[in-house]
């Protein structure tokens, strides 16, 4: 079937609400004895040490607390950087952060065989204003990540994904073609004003 332009506008938010399917399905399988579960957690627990020995071990601008299991899957994160947010009264404010979110990895990474994301981030204020940020689903568009994965295009590593979404919410990557938000992305693209407080971006380390 031809895809027709609202078609492929309305793709972006069903493809955020897949990912936040996949990565809220129950994890029972990695609890199993089988080649796929050992690789998964073998693969869940290095990434986290990966990432606190480090990038989190370099820099001061992200903090990251792991849930509480030896191979975790879901990470809390808290990037100091200012951003923009949406206020009730549609005003557009600038807030010094820090930017709280949380990354949810799925627990089916090598046994998936659907075309979903393996790894979905959820910011915590839904008022964030983006053109990356779906404010609907409260996700993170993370836009062409390809070249961000593992050896023979595995999962996305925790420091390269962390990496990633700073680059993004410093507003320095944009999504303008098939944004999440359409209108942060009007704003940011129209308005010569709207970086203003988010010019200066400290280097990570």
């Amino acid at each position: 079937m031809e895809r027709t332009p609202n078609a492929f506008r309305d793709e972006l938010p069903l493809r955020l609400f897949e990912a936040m399917l996949a990565v809220s399905r129950d994890e029972g399988p990695l609890e199993e004895d089988t080649p796929a579960a050992r690789v998964t957690r073998e693969f869940l627990a290095n990434n986290w040490a990966r990432a606190r020995d480090g990038l989190l071990a370099k820099t001061r601008r992200i903090e990251v607390q792991p849930e509480m299991s030896a191979a975790p899957r879901v990470f809390h994160f808290a990037i100091h950087r200012p951003y923009k947010r949406k206020a009730a009264d549609g005003s557009v404010e600038l807030v010094p952060g820090p930017i709280f979110g949380t990354v949810f990895y799925r627990h089916d990474l090598f046994t998936c065989d659907d075309d979903v994301p393996t790894v979905a981030v959820a910011l915590h204020d839904r008022a964030t204003f983006h053109a990356n940020f779906s404010r609907r689903y409260g996700l993170l568009c993370l836009g062409a990540v390809d070249e961000l994965g593992g050896a023979g295009g595995g999962p996305i590593p925790l420091d390269r994904l962390l990496e990633h979404v700073y680059r993004i919410m410093s507003y320095a990557n944009f999504r303008v073609t098939h944004p999440a938000d359409p209108e942060a992305a009007r704003y940011f693209a129209t308005d010569p004003d709207a970086l203003r407080g988010l010019e200066h971006v400290e280097p990570l380390y």
